[in-house]
């Protein structure tokens, strides 16, 4: 097994996404923080200011809100499904995950599942809730009800593999990446949270939004330099496929529908989403 660090090379390559019309989301005064792909034409949104949040279900085919759920007292961070009609949010500083219901138009907020700390990313994993924590920065694998099955830190890795994870996305095929903000990499981690490999490479500049795509292809936000870039996992090969020049400014947030398969882009801090078919 492969444990140390594999620099990617930038290869220049022609992008395979084309550029949609864009959704302006009505946000008010808040910043989106994430999206999530529900079903063929709705995502899911968190958005928070100020210890305040809300969330919202916006069809991306009409390019409006459908629905949306004030959540007092909470600062919403990364959301994910967890199934069909679930979605799971970490609440940041709440040291909780909200469960929320999708009925049809409507949200309807479900359980709170208290964790052991900051929790900031969030990803489903076969039936699984994966977390990562930034003070002390670790991952944790845990059942629906909190049960902790893994937890990797840099004293379980034997070095320093994170220092703010801050996305994770979960593969069809059984492996997680996850990126850190401050160490500028991209990790890929088994089912178990071992470590396969860490990728790095000039192009990652404060890496955050990401989504396995298929098992040859990853897409990373690079907020940094305002590019997304693809990941190939099997050569380590790193390309840069859409900037600035394509619409890109400071991504953060990264959706992907593969039913319709559309890559939606939401820049720092606004509401607008980029859209792009992949072709």
């Amino acid at each position: 097994m492969f444990t140390g660090i594999l620099v990617l090379s930038s290869v220049a390559d022609e992008s395979s996404l084309r550029r949609q019309p864009p959704i302006d989301v009505n946000i008010g005064v808040y910043n989106i923080k994430d999206i999530t792909v529900v079903s063929d034409a709705r995502f899911l949104a968190t958005c928070a200011l100020s210890g305040l949040g809300k969330l919202l279900l916006v069809d991306s085919e009409v390019k409006k809100n459908v629905a949306e759920i004030q959540l007092p007292g909470h600062t919403p961070q990364r959301i994910c499904m967890i199934d069909d009609t679930t979605a799971v949010v970490s609440l940041g500083n709440n040291k909780q995950i909200l469960f929320v219901n999708i009925k049809d138009d409507v949200l309807v907020l479900g359980k709170l599942l208290s964790v052991n700390g900051n929790v900031f990313g969030i990803a489903a994993h076969a039936n699984r809730l994966v977390v990562s924590y930034n003070n002390p920065p670790r991952i944790e694998m845990m059942s629906r009800n909190g049960n902790v099955l893994h937890c990797l830190d840099n004293h379980t890795a034997g070095r320093d593999v994170m220092k703010d994870p801050h996305f994770i996305a979960s593969s069809d095929y059984g492996m997680l990446y996850v990126t850190d903000w401050e160490l500028a990499t991209v990790t890929l981690l088994d089912s178990t949270l071992r470590v396969v490999r860490t990728f790095t490479d000039p192009l990652l500049q404060g890496p955050c939004g990401i989504v396995s795509v298929s098992s040859k292809e990853v897409l990373v936000n690079s907020w940094g330099n305002s590019k997304i870039l693809l990941l190939c996992p099997s050569t380590g090969t790193c390309t840069s496929i859409l900037q600035e020049r394509d619409g890109i400014q400071k991504p953060y947030a990264l959706g992907y529908s593969k039913s319709q398969k559309k890559v939606f882009v939401q820049g720092d801090n606004t509401g607008n989403i980029q859209v792009f078919k992949h072709t």
